[in-house]
């Protein structure tokens, strides 16, 4: 959405790139690899150039763990946590009024993203953001005083970095058990996070890991020797095809349902039985770019999904 000034047709905001204010040491790794990025698209159209694309893209080249939605990582509250370069905020039915001189200036944020740029004091930001009057569909900076916000409700997000495969507890996956060809499967995929590959289709990705490991498979749709997770180990590095499937699920008050009819996906991360990440492209969320969401069996109502474990050709 672009933000509106309701009183008049400039904005008091300045395109700055700036050398960050605040000395916080204690910056997260994966914020400090947001600032980075956001910091070489400045002044560039990023995606379609609405405000969630750069959000999504930051999240997306960090391989961050979060919904694909609004929800960009964990909760954290500005009256009580510290609010670092590279938390994400969420703008929901915002109102903004401020003084300057004699004028009194509104603007209006009904549903909007940005990313913050740098701490300037307690409850004071410059924010990244695109699709603003200011600076329209290429990333500006701006200035952001909690005190100024008069109406609606912000959420501040810290993002949270995707666990590999070494990180996971052991009592979840037992390294030693993973097949070679899936672990050089899953090698290739973090190669590849945040790319296109080939044109962009969901069936590319598993077509070009599959080449790369000189699997045996039918070249189509599947993927090598069926398995079933309610009896088989399931593995990173194991491939799932989905026909007719809708998931639903909660988040809060809100009930999302997702629709994939006729879609492939590879398991990059197993966080419990029936629970996984998988790397995909062609989604919603990262569009033809590969990224990681999570899936819950539990959570489908419809459709079928089958399991395949690649095997290598004789």
């Amino acid at each position: 959405m672009k933000i509106l000034n309701s009183i008049l047709t400039i904005s008091f905001f300045v395109l700055l790139q700036t050398n960050h204010s605040t000395a916080q040491k204690n910056i997260p790794a994966i914020n400090k690899t947001i600032i980075s990025y956001v910091e070489s698209v400045i002044g560039k159209q990023v995606d379609r150039g609405e405000c969630w694309d750069l959000a999504n893209q930051a999240l997306i080249k960090v391989n961050a763990n979060w919904d694909g939605q609004y929800k960009y990582g964990k909760r954290i509250f500005p009256q009580k946590d510290t609010i670092f370069p590279g938390d994400i905020i969420q703008f929901e039915n915002v109102i903004i009024k401020y003084q300057k001189g004699n004028t009194i200036y509104t603007e209006k944020m009904k549903h909007h993203t940005a990313i913050v740029y740098n701490v300037l004091g307690k409850g004071y930001y410059e924010i990244a953001h695109q699709n603003t009057q200011f600076s329209g569909h290429k990333v500006g900076i701006s200035e952001l005083k909690l005190s100024t916000i008069t109406n609606g409700k912000i959420y501040f997000y810290r993002p949270v970095p995707t666990k590999k495969i070494e990180e996971l507890p052991k009592q979840t996956i037992l390294l030693k058990n993973i097949p070679s060809i899936n672990k050089t499967i899953i090698s290739y995929v973090e190669t590849v996070i945040g790319k296109k590959v080939d044109r962009g289709e969901c069936w590319d990705l598993a077509n070009q890991a599959l080449i790369k490991v000189n699997a045996n498979w039918d070249g189509q749709y599947k993927y090598g020797k069926r398995i079933f997770p309610q009896k088989d180990t399931i593995f990173p590095g194991d491939i799932i095809q989905f026909e007719n499937v809708i998931i639903k699920y909660q988040k809060g008050n809100t009930i999302y349902t997702e629709k994939m009819k006729h879609h492939t996906a590879i398991v990059y991360n197993v966080l419990g039985k029936g629970y996984y990440e998988i790397a995909h492209q062609n989604t919603q969320f990262s569009g033809r770019k590969v990224g990681i969401s999570e899936l819950k069996l539990s959570n489908i109502t419809n459709g079928k999904i089958y399991f395949y474990r690649p095997f290598t050709k004789e």
